[in-house]
């Protein structure tokens, strides 16, 4: 035998509130000095906003129970907000990098000239990487050999 008792009680609907980002942009138009790695606040701003509602929402939230939270009360609300600028800088000089990567290379030609500046001679030529490979075969080691002979081969090629 099963048995079931039902009970009625009044609801109330509650409003759900989802709280959704707010986006925008700034602009300013400004000059600041700020040094190669550095980086300056330009400017901010905050502002807040409080809210109190002194009466309650809630139906039974009058008379001796207002003081209760589960029966209502007063509500309270608050918003603050803030952002700031910052600039930031980072200069890159490719002709800088250039002169330290390779040395104290020779200025680029310009532009307007045809001319190209001719690659640097070769270290080696085939003949030495021949003798070395000689010389290497004399001391038993046939694979240092080889490796010479390969590179006096594509030095035949280049020349």
């Amino acid at each position: 035998m099963t048995m079931a008792f039902l009970f009625g009680c009044p609801c109330f609907a509650q409003a759900q509130i989802i709280q959704q980002p707010s986006v925008g942009n700034t602009t300013a138009g400004t000059s600041v000095s700020v040094p190669d790695g550095g980086r300056t606040l330009i400017g901010g701003t905050s502002r807040g906003l409080t809210t109190i509602n002194p009466r309650s929402t809630f139906p039974l939230g009058r008379g001796p129970v207002s003081r209760n939270p589960l029966f209502g009360g007063p509500s309270y609300g608050r918003s603050l907000s803030g952002g700031s600028m910052s600039a930031s800088v980072h200069i890159i000089d490719l002709h800088e990098m250039d002169r330290q990567i390779l040395g104290s290379a020779p200025d680029y030609p310009a532009a307007e000239s045809a001319e190209l500046p001719l690659p640097p001679a070769p270290k080696y030529t085939a003949n030495d990487y021949l003798r070395k490979a000689e010389e290497a075969e004399a001391k038993g080691k046939p694979k240092v050999a080889e490796i010479y002979r390969r590179l006096a081969e594509k030095q035949q090629v280049k020349e």
